[in-house]
C-alpha cells in the first residue's frame, strides 16, 4: 500500500476516534445557540433533536474528512523520501493506526461502562422513590375545645429516618403553625395522629382581636411533607444531580398532602373565642 494511502486511512481512523469529543462540543454549542438565539425560555421545537444528530453526524464527518486529508498531506510528503526512511514512515503509520483502533476500543468501552453506570444509577433512583414512603391519606378534625387532630397515614419499604413537615397556612400563604421532626420508620404502613391546639394556632394572631360580634371564618390549609433522608451509601448509588438535589422543593422524594379547613372566630370585649361546630363557644387563653 502506497505511504499516502496508508496515511490517509490512519488519518480518518484518528478522525473517527476524536469524532465523539468534536460532535459533543459542536452539539453543545449548537445547543447554547438556539437557546440565546432562537428559543430562550419559550418551548422548543419539535425538531430540535433531529436537528441536534444531524449536527454531530456531520461533526463527526468532518472530523474524519480533514484528518484523512492531514495524513493524505503528510503521507504525500513523506512518500519521496528514501528507502530507509519510507519504510520507518509505513512502520510509523501501522503504529499510529494501531493506537487509533486502541483509542477507539478503550473509548467506546469508557463509554458503554459509563452508560451501564448511568443506567444503574437510574435504575436505583427509580428503585428508591418506589420503595420510599408515601402519604395516602389526611384526616383534619375538630377535637372539641382543645384543638384540631391531624390524622395521616403512610405506606412503603424503605425502612429509616424521614423528615416530616406541617405547616399551617391561611389564604394569603402565611404561616400560622410550623413544626418539623425527623422520624424512624420501620414497618410498610404507619398511621399517626397529633393535636394542634387553637392556642398554638391562633393565640399569637393579634389582628383577630376585633371589637365586635359578628363571627368570623378563617380558611386554612394543612400542609404535610414526608420525605427520606437518604444515607451517604443511597446517595453514591444515585445519579450525581438527583443525589445533590433530593432535598430541593421539587424533588420527587418529598410526599405531599394538603387538607382545607375552616375555624370559626369570635371577638368579644378583647377576648377571642372559639366558635365549634355545634355552635359553643371556646375562650381563647393567651
Amino acid at each position: 500500500m502506497r505511504l499516502t494511502t496508508k496515511y490517509a486511512l490512519v488519518g480518518g481512523l484518528w478522525g473517527l476516534a476524536l469524532g465523539y469529543g468534536v460532535a459533543a462540543m459542536t452539539t453543545g454549542l449548537g445547543v447554547a445557540f438556539l437557546w440565546i438565539v432562537v428559543y430562550g425560555d419559550h418551548p422548543w421545537g419539535d425538531n430540535t433533536a433531529s436537528l441536534l444528530y444531524l449536527l454531530a453526524a456531520l461533526a463527526v464527518l468532518g472530523s474524519i474528512l480533514f484528518c484523512a486529508a492531514l495524513g493524505y498531506r503528510i503521507g504525500w510528503k513523506m512518500e519521496r523520501s528514501d528507502a530507509q526512511r519510507l519504510a520507518w514512515e509505513h512502520h510509523r503509520a501501522n503504529l499510529a493506526g494501531a493506537a487509533a483502533i486502541l483509542v477507539m476500543v478503550l473509548g467506546g468501552y469508557q463509554l458503554y461502562a459509563q452508560d451501564r453506570a448511568m443506567s444503574d444509577r437510574q435504575a436505583f433512583l427509580g428503585q428508591l422513590l418506589e420503595r420510599s414512603h408515601k402519604i395516602h391519606s389526611v384526616d383534619v378534625r375538630e377535637e372539641g375545645v382543645a384543638g384540631i387532630r391531624l390524622s395521616w397515614s403512610a405506606s412503603g419499604a424503605r425502612i429509616g429516618p424521614y423528615r416530616l413537615e406541617l405547616s399551617v397556612l391561611d389564604e394569603r400563604s402565611r404561616i400560622w403553625y410550623r413544626q418539623e421532626e425527623q422520624i424512624v420508620l420501620d414497618q410498610l404502613e404507619i398511621y399517626r395522629s397529633q393535636m394542634i391546639e387553637y392556642r398554638e394556632l391562633l393565640g399569637q394572631m393579634e389582628w383577630l382581636r376585633e371589637d365586635g360580634q359578628a363571627v368570623q371564618q378563617t380558611g386554612f390549609t394543612m400542609h404535610l411533607r414526608l420525605t427520606p433522608l437518604l444515607d451517604r451509601g443511597e446517595q453514591r448509588r444515585m445519579p450525581r444531580h438527583a443525589a445533590e438535589h433530593y432535598l430541593a422543593d421539587d424533588s420527587p422524594f418529598h410526599s405531599i398532602q394538603r387538607m382545607d379547613f375552616v375555624v370559626q372566630s369570635l371577638s368579644r370585649d378583647g377576648q377571642l373565642w372559639i366558635v365549634l361546630r355545634d355552635g359553643a363557644l371556646h375562650p381563647l387563653k393567651p
